[in-house]
């Protein structure tokens, strides 16, 4: 009977300790994913002069570096400018999102002049963009919570030709 519970009380505790264990990968995988975005002391320099001699690519990194892994959105849009001049349509579309969605920084006007540009590039670079009413239609659907900013995208993504728009400020507003 003694040896019974002897077994039972190795069994428990290994299982604990197993688990503890997974539990502490688990915590370090989740700690190791923004890691990736980390730019070391040495290299942060270098991707700086990179991105001022004309990279996209270092401007970009360093961009994803500021507003992910430190939350610096000023220096964010500053990098991300920069990638966006040497022409990264990653950029482009970041800044967009930004100017288009973001509560504290929603500029529409800005978002329009990216856009343009997300579309020079687009032809240039041969890339596969929506169309204005498809965007118009996308920027509704992200502001549904705003009443009035919801319709006025609803209004834009029509006025592009968003069938959808127009059914739906047909149906729900009885706008034609």
């Amino acid at each position: 009977m003694r040896r019974f519970f002897v077994i039972g009380v190795i069994v428990v505790v290994v299982t604990a300790a197993l688990s503890v264990s997974s539990r502490a990968e688990e915590k370090l995988q989740i700690v190791s994913m923004n890691d990736g975005l980390r730019i070391s002391a040495n290299e942060l320099p270098v991707l700086k002069k990179k991105a001022k001699r004309g990279d996209g690519e270092a401007a970009l990194k360093l961009a994803t570096y500021y507003g992910v892994y430190l939350s610096e959105k000023k220096t964010e849009l500053y990098y991300l400018k920069l990638a966006a001049r040497n022409d990264s349509d990653v950029a482009v579309r970041n800044l967009i999102t930004i100017y288009g969605n973001d509560s504290e920084l929603f500029d529409f006007r800005k978002a329009l002049l990216w856009r343009q540009r997300l579309k020079d590039l687009a032809r240039r670079k041969n890339i596969a963009i929506d169309s204005d009413g498809e965007w118009g239609y996308d920027l509704y659907l992200n502001h549904l919570g705003d009443k009035d900013r919801g319709l006025f995208f609803l209004k834009y993504a029509a006025k592009h030709g968003s069938e959808k728009a127009r059914q739906e400020l047909n149906e729900t507003f009885g706008i034609q």
